[in-house]
């Protein structure tokens, strides 16, 4: 088993830097441009999801990933305590709201916790049998 762990401040920047990390992890691991692009948005919407929703000042999320058995297993948590919340994006017109939606159609298993210490996504991409991109419908 491959692993990687990072923790990032709760900023957008540190989001980005977090996106970018998975993604050299995923190359590494040897999948296809079609599933990095894939594994590259779902982290990136996740990250964004820790800063935009579970920010509180000082704190921090992080983002745990596992290689095994040609699977990314890949876990975003932030520590957005209830109650101690801070936006720290600022509010949009109910633009966009889609993260969720969008990672459970590109990753293979998705699971969404809240509780009292924060949120945590999980989700798994499984290593395309061929190694190719995907076919286009015609």
């Amino acid at each position: 088993m491959r692993s990687f762990h990072g923790e990032f401040d709760s900023s957008v920047h540190s989001a980005v830097q977090a996106r970018e990390a998975v993604a050299r992890f995923a190359r590494s691991c040897g999948f296809c441009d079609a599933d990095l692009f894939d594994i590259t948005l779902a982290v990136g919407e996740a990250c964004t999801n820790a800063v935009e929703h579970g920010h509180i000042r000082n704190g921090f999320f992080s983002v745990s990933c596992a290689f095994e058995n040609e699977a990314l297993r890949v876990c975003v948590q932030d520590d957005g305590k209830q109650g101690q919340r801070e936006r720290i994006v600022p509010h949009k017109d109910r633009v966009g709201g889609l993260g969720i939606f969008i990672i459970r159609e590109i990753m293979d298993d998705v699971k969404l916790d809240i509780d009292a210490r924060g949120a945590s996504l999980s989700f798994v991409k499984q290593k395309s049998s061929s190694g190719t991109a995907r076919s286009q419908a015609s």
